[in-house]
This record gives structure tokens, sequence and C-alpha cells, in this order.
């Protein structure tokens, strides 16, 4: 199970970053540490959890239903309700899977150049990924729309516009010349 989860995502994050099959292999390298628990999937670039190096970690919580939950980033386009979004664990383990591997390419593991290490990126990645293959949980993600900041108490947008202020500048601009 675990090897097919592996190639699935493997597949995609190489079609989406048109990798050769020497970059692919070199991916395939970076090792995996798979966790049947609560908690957040990593990629480490260091020597930690008794690796020598760079690896993955995989937590998928426990269940055969987990929920899914995306990074609130506008440029995606899309996001998870706050309540998440029910999905099986093996899918979960998949998408969790295309975003790390994706950080791992930000990195250059597999021989690419090293490019700005992004959120936006791994989200709009794992979106795609269940476009493709899940489209039944695609269509309850939301459509994300840029927060507009409340304007603060005292600040000029704050108050509400007088009939008089107009005149009253031009009251004082005509009293100065």
């Amino acid at each position: 199970m675990k090897r097919q989860i592996v190639r699935e995502a493997i597949d995609f994050v190489c079609e989406q970053e048109a990798l050769s099959a020497e970059q692919r292999r070199a991916l395939e390298a970076v090792p995996i540490r798979w966790r049947r628990r609560r908690g957040a999937s990593r990629f480490y670039l260091r020597a930690v959890h008794g690796f020598a190096g760079p690896h993955i970690l995989i937590s998928v919580g426990r269940g055969s239903v987990v929920r899914w939950h995306t990074y609130r980033r506008v440029r995606a386009g899309l996001v998870t309700p706050p309540e998440g979004v029910p999905v099986a664990a093996a899918l979960h383990a998949r998408i969790a899977l295309v975003h790390e591997l994706t950080h791992a390419v930000q990195h250059g593991m597999c021989g690419t150049p090293r490019r700005r290490y992004s959120e936006v990126e791994t989200t709009a990645n794992e979106i795609e990924f269940v476009r493709r293959v899940a489209p039944e949980v695609h269509v309850r993600l939301v459509p994300i729309e840029k927060r507009r900041a409340k304007p603060r108490e005292g600040t000029r947008e704050s108050r509400p516009v007088s009939r008089w202020a107009g005149l009253s500048v031009w009251l004082r601009a005509l009293l100065r010349a």
C-alpha cells in the first residue's frame, strides 16, 4: 500500500515539475518515515530522527477517515472549509506526500535549482492532485478571497463623512488666500 502511495505521489510531482528520469530517481531516494497519529507531516533538510540527512515524515491520523486541511493561501484559489474535508487515510497520505515532495523539489533535492520555499506552490499542487484523483473531494473546496482589513477606530476611514467636510476644506483655503 505504501509503495503505491509513494509511486502515485512521485508520478504526480514529476509530471507537475517536468522532472527527468535521473531527477525522478533522486526524488525516489529521499527517505520517507510513516507515522499513524495526528500531527503535521514535514520535510526535514537536516539529520534528525535517526536519518543521516534530508527525509520526509508523513503523519496520517488513526482511523480509516481523517480530516484534510489546506493552508489558507489566497493565490492558491481554493481552500478547505474551516472544519476540513473528510478523506480516506490513504488519500490523505498521498496528498501529504505530494505536499512534502514539492518542498523537496523546492530545496533542490532532485538536482533542480533551489527556489523559494513556498506554501502557495505546495498547496496549489495538493489541490491539483485532489482535482485529478478525487473530484468528489475537490468539489467540497471553497473559493478563497483576500481578507479586507477592518478600519481601526479613530482613523479617517472609520469616521463618518460629514456633508460639511468638503465645505470646511474649501472655506479654510479661501480664508488663507
